[in-house]
């Protein structure tokens, strides 16, 4: 996965695997027949590309939970950092705080003492793995979504808030899980504001936003599937609780 640090690769990666299934079901319609114990058989499909045994794998499902183990990516951003644009947004608009007022922002958060890639990212799989792009996008749009994956990469407004970000001290309330934090915008006319998550659900409405649409491709180019379809399914994800 450190490969993914600096490709895009990887968004090959849920095409290749329908591509895949769908060329299965063609050859079993046509007859064709495989060994059917090639997941988990000795140095079989588990054990080559996921690293243990079948035993193993059946084991660690019995304590899949899918609040743990199971996630929609619903920013640009790695999961664990999704809280980071959030924060910094809250504490802008909670106070109205402009981008030009700003002097500084100060991030806050367990075992976090500096900046991963606290320079300007220049392409996409360099923001999508940037805290400082996360953090000085918030500040300066007051939200973060979709439209930060690549029209908003170097803009000069974000770009400059970049090099105003701080990691404060190590957080010292219990948070229910690590990507809790903290985040403080001071402004050049000594105003504060700040705000603080402890944990993911903290800020998490019930249901999905509806800027999770804005990952679906448009419907002329979505494999045969009709617009209304695609509605349907957002619908009911969107009243995910």
């Amino acid at each position: 996965m450190a490969a993914a640090n600096t490709s895009v690769a990887r968004e090959y990666h849920a095409g290749l695997a329908a591509m895949l299934g769908v060329q299965a079901a063609l050859a079993a319609q046509r007859g064709y027949k495989a060994e059917e114990s090639i997941l988990e058989t000795r140095r079989g499909f588990f054990e080559v590309y996921g690293g243990q045994t079948a035993r193993a794998w059946s084991e660690s499902w019995r304590s899949w939970d899918i609040i743990t183990d199971m996630a929609i990516k619903l920013a640009p951003a790695a999961i664990p950092t999704t809280l980071s644009p959030r924060l910094p947004a809250n504490a802008a608009r909670e106070a109205d705080i402009l981008p030009e007022a700003v002097e500084s922002i100060t991030v806050s958060r367990p075992s976090f003492t500096a900046l991963n890639r606290a320079t300007a990212p220049d392409r996409s799989d360099r923001m999508a793995h940037s805290p400082a792009y996360f953090l000085a996008a918030g500040a300066a749009d007051r939200d973060f979504s979709w439209i930060h994956a690549t029209p908003r990469i170097g803009d000069p407004v974000i770009d400059q808030l970049i090099d105003k970000i701080r990691v404060g001290s190590h957080h010292r309330q219990r948070l229910a899980l690590p990507q809790g934090a903290t985040v403080t915008i001071r402004t050049t006319d000594g105003r504060t504001s700040t705000s603080t998550v402890l944990s993911q659900r903290e800020r998490q409405p019930a249901g999905l936003p509806g800027t999770m649409s804005m990952q679906i491709p448009d419907p002329s180019a979505s494999g045969g599937v009709l617009g209304r379809q695609i509605e349907t399914s957002l619908a009911v994800i969107h009243d995910f609780s």
